[in-house]
């Protein structure tokens, strides 16, 4: 999971644009970039709408807890 914290900020910076854009901005393969992406639209980070990808929320605050 490491690049993928990468794709957040750079869709809110960008505005609305595809994975394949998204790919070709971050000089990252395709395949991997659409994997992360479907990881981070899984968990509510990003979304997709019929004129691409977006990052709506100004902040991410998370909380993360680990098995004893």
């Amino acid at each position: 999971m490491g690049e993928d914290l990468e794709l957040p900020s750079v869709i809110h910076g960008k505005g609305d644009m595809n994975i394949r854009a998204l790919a070709a901005l971050l000089k990252r393969d395709y395949k991997n970039v659409y994997q992360d992406v479907k990881f981070l639209e899984a968990i509510g980070i990003v979304i997709t709408a019929k004129n691409g990808l977006s990052v709506p929320w100004e902040r991410i605050v998370a909380d993360i807890r680990f098995a004893a």
